[in-house]
């Protein structure tokens, strides 16, 4: 098992490389990828995203999931109109008029519409979007939008390579189609 900072490091060279670009020897797979980390690292990997696509010679969209799902609901309705009925109903009425609209596809629309220059699409924030978005639900829907460029989830949690389970301890629905971010023993 790799520490952060290797993987961390494996994962900035294999960003640059034709393999991981053109997605080669993935066997028609989605280029889908998980960096699982402990939560406790949440400002070291934040600190590595920042340097990565300001250092990468690659053109990486680094999307804050929490930054997006606020842009959505600012243009929709307004984010004082959110506190108001927050406000005034609570945090648990607050959620349930805005799943109809995260349930959408309104959030893979706007990844990929904010990413459609970039070879590659790094996704971060998914502890602070929590509990509005769902990682698995998300990732099954950007599959569409994202058969060319490759993607990659921040995940504070743990990724087995089938389940999810965000902080260590709530766990996601069964996912298989994202590969975890590890160095291949060999090949370091």
């Amino acid at each position: 098992m790799h520490n952060l900072t290797e993987r961390l490091e494996y994962l900035a060279q294999l960003i640059q490389t034709p393999e991981f670009l053109e997605r080669r020897g993935l066997g028609n797979e989605l280029a889908f990828y998980i960096m699982d980390y402990e939560p406790a690292e949440e400002f070291r990997v934040r600190s590595f995203i920042q340097y990565l696509t300001t250092h990468s010679p690659v053109r990486i969209a680094a999307i804050n999931l929490y930054a997006a799902i606020l842009d959505i609901f600012a243009d929709e309705v307004g984010l004082e109109t959110l506190w108001e009925m927050e406000h005034a109903e609570g945090s648990a009425a607050l959620l349930e008029a805005m799943r109809p609209v995260l349930e959408t596809e309104k959030l893979a629309e706007v990844i990929q519409q904010r990413s459609h220059t970039s070879q590659v699409v790094l996704l971060h924030g998914v502890g602070t979007a929590y509990p509005l978005i769902r990682s698995h639900s998300l990732l099954n829907r950007l599959h569409a939008r994202f058969t060319e460029t490759p993607v990659v989830l921040f995940f504070p949690g743990r990724y087995t390579g089938t389940q999810m389970s965000l902080f260590g301890l709530k766990t996601d629905d069964n996912y298989y189609r994202a590969l975890r971010v590890e160095p291949v023993v060999g090949k370091e």
